[in-house]
């Protein structure tokens, strides 16, 4: 795996314009993603850089074609940088890819909710839960 990832492995840079995916959350999600979403945007930023979210996505384990997906079904608006909705549906869809779900469009319009996705390099918390993930070995 390509130890520093570029935007441009994903797509094209430059504007985008299609219609944000409906992205209908359970309560354990919304605190997750939110949670990811404060880890990837410190600085509380409306538009996430495309650097530091290919960064983030390369830890959950995925390798570049499959985050290549998740990249262009989530990147609504730029591909340059995601809006907290598209992290959202790019989170979505890595738990999709994680658990052998099919991590398309139409599966976050029928809603199907899968278990939280993992990310190696994160020692992120599940609300209500103990530390998750941590190095990978």
């Amino acid at each position: 795996m390509n130890a520093s990832p570029s935007p441009a492995n994903f797509a094209s840079l430059g504007p985008i314009q299609r219609e944000p995916v409906k992205l209908k959350l359970s309560d354990q999600e919304r605190g997750f993603y939110s949670n990811m979403y404060a880890q990837v945007n410190p600085e509380g930023k409306r538009e996430l850089e495309s650097q530091a979210v290919v960064q983030f996505l390369m830890s959950s384990g995925l390798e570049l074609p499959k985050l290549k997906q998740v990249w262009d079904v989530a990147a609504r608006t730029s591909n340059n940088y995601l809006v907290r909705e598209e992290f959202y549906v790019a989170l979505r869809l890595v738990a999709y890819m994680q658990n052998d779900m099919p991590a398309t469009e139409n599966s976050i319009t029928m809603n199907i909710v899968p278990p939280l996705p993992r990310f190696d390099d994160n020692k992120s918390v599940t609300p209500g839960g103990p530390p998750r993930g941590g190095m990978a070995p």
